[in-house]
C-alpha cells in the first residue's frame, strides 16, 4: 500500500523514469448548453483520463495535468521544461503532449 492505493488497482503505463506517468479511465458526467437559442442543456457521459505520478520512493499521487503543477513537480529542472513547453507548442489538454514532456524531462537524466 501506498499512496493510498490498495491492491489490485490498475493504471496505464505513459512514461517510465524518474518520475513515472500512469493514468487511468473514468466517466464523468459533463453538461453541454443545447444552443444559443434554447435553453437548458444536455448531461452526457465523457470518458476521461485521470493522471497519476509514481515517483522514486513508489508514492502514487493524483497529477492535475496542468502546466503549474508539472513545473512544481520537477521544479529541479523547470527552467528547461518550460523552455521545451514553450518551443515544441506543447498543449497540456492533449495526452500526447502531456507524455511526450514526461519523456523529455526523464531523458534529462539519462544523459
Amino acid at each position: 500500500m501506498t499512496g493510498g492505493y490498495k491492491a489490485p488497482t490498475f493504471f496505464e503505463l505513459l512514461s517510465e523514469g524518474k518520475l513515472t506517468l500512469l493514468a487511468r479511465e473514468a466517466l464523468e458526467n459533463r453538461s453541454y448548453n443545447t444552443g444559443y437559442y434554447a435553453y437548458g442543456s444536455i448531461n452526457r457521459l465523457v470518458l476521461v483520463d485521470k493522471y497519476f505520478v509514481l515517483d522514486e520512493k513508489g508514492n502514487v499521487n493524483p497529477f492535475s495535468g496542468k502546466k503549474n503543477d508539472l513545473l512544481q513537480l520537477m521544479q529541479n529542472r523547470d527552467e528547461e521544461i518550460k523552455r521545451f513547453i514553450r518551443t515544441s507548442n506543447v498543449n497540456m489538454e492533449r495526452k500526447s503532449d502531456v507524455v511526450r514532456t514526461f519523456a523529455y524531462y526523464n531523458a534529462l537524466f539519462k544523459k
